[in-house]
């Protein structure tokens, strides 16, 4: 991006690795009156990216804070879900060990809104299989390479999902949205859900003809060019990064 835009500063990196003084060192530039950019090629950063420390520290000593928005998967899949969106849960990453997974997913179960996870790419089969262990016949969806050209989505109960990513592997990001406990019946909508499918998954990110995401239908908005915007964009790394 700052190749993109003839930009020359320093980075300093900023990740789960990070330390103490690691933060200090830029609470240091910023006390000093540097101006210091924190960004993410992930999104929006803090959400489930780091920095959320640097926050706090600068909240602390009275630093001025000017928030951008950005991209975020997390809205990208809880409109294109289909399900409630008037009120819902993002609960972020569920544990990695089966057991304690399997128990995250036993609280989730109750959740009367729709219901959205993060996980690592390689992980998505995991996530599935203990999700489906817990509330099979429960509605979800699984957006892939959201914002993309090769995006792909996917629709059913966990169990048909956590079968057809089994099958066919999926390496790359996604979010997963689940049907909350109390959502309203809504069976045209339902049965469009269930039928519409993104075809074979893999790398490729291919899709049918029949694929939603390549109809006219919008929610009122006519989204831009995503080749042309994604010509334009190049990221760095899968770490938050300041800039200076």
């Amino acid at each position: 991006m700052l190749r993109l835009l003839d930009l020359q500063k320093p980075l300093q990196e900023l990740n789960e690795h990070s330390d103490s003084s690691d933060v200090q060192s830029i609470l240091d530039l910023l006390s000093s009156g540097s101006v210091v950019a924190l960004v993410s090629d992930a999104g929006t950063p803090l959400l489930a990216d780091p920095g959320q420390v640097l926050i706090r520290r600068c909240l602390a000593h009275d630093i001025g804070i000017e928030v951008v928005p950005g991209a975020s998967s997390i809205l990208t899949a809880v409109v294109r879900s289909g399900f409630d969106c008037g009120a819902f849960l993002f609960a972020g990453f569920v544990r990695r060990v089966e057991e304690e997974r399997l128990e995250d997913f036993r609280k989730l179960a109750s959740e009367p809104r729709t219901i959205i996870l993060l996980e690592a790419p390689y992980r998505l089969r995991q996530l599935l299989s203990s999700a489906a262990a817990i509330m099979p016949e429960r509605r979800a969806y699984v957006g892939c390479n959201l914002t993309m050209p090769s995006e792909t989505h996917h629709y059913g109960t966990i169990a048909e999902l956590s079968a057809k990513f089994t099958e066919k592997t999926f390496k790359g990001e996604f979010v997963v949205c689940i049907q909350g406990t109390t959502a309203a019946h809504q069976p045209m909508i339902d049965d469009m859900l269930m039928t519409q499918d993104a075809g074979a998954v893999g790398n490729d990110g291919a899709a049918p003809a029949d694929n939603i995401h390549h109809r006219d239908v919008h929610q009122g908005v006519t989204a831009p060019n995503r080749g042309q915007l994604q010509k334009r964009i190049t990221t760095t790394n899968n770490h938050a990064t300041t800039q200076v």
